[in-house]
């Protein structure tokens, strides 16, 4: 699960800076489809992506009060490393995605 946030990210990073490219540069003359509302469209699946890690980590973590074992000191540390890299991919997510919400055309 901790390989979730940074992978919904790549894949969020690629499609974007895709989807810019035909839309700003080589957009093909058959293409009707808008690609500024795909790049909010793929955004906010994106941060739902994330947002379901973050409860999903959120419930799996070890409680507070467990027996300190390897294992359950493992999964504590897992849980809340997954709940960084979630927050973390979703503010990136929004940086990225902030120029197309505010920008309607290319410049």
């Amino acid at each position: 699960m901790l390989a979730v946030p940074p992978a919904v990210w790549a894949v969020h990073f690629t499609l974007i800076y895709a989807l810019a490219a035909l839309d700003c540069v080589a957009r093909p003359d058959g293409l009707d489809i808008d690609l500024h509302f795909l790049t909010i469209l793929f955004s906010a699946l994106a941060l739902l992506v994330l947002t379901l890690t973050t409860i999903l980590a959120w419930r799996n973590r070890p409680p507070a009060g467990s027996e300190v074992v390897a294992q359950v000191v493992q999964n504590r540390f897992l849980s809340r490393m997954t709940l960084a890299l979630s927050l973390l991919a979703a503010v990136a997510i929004i940086v990225q995605a902030s120029p197309v919400w505010l920008t309607a055309s290319c410049f």
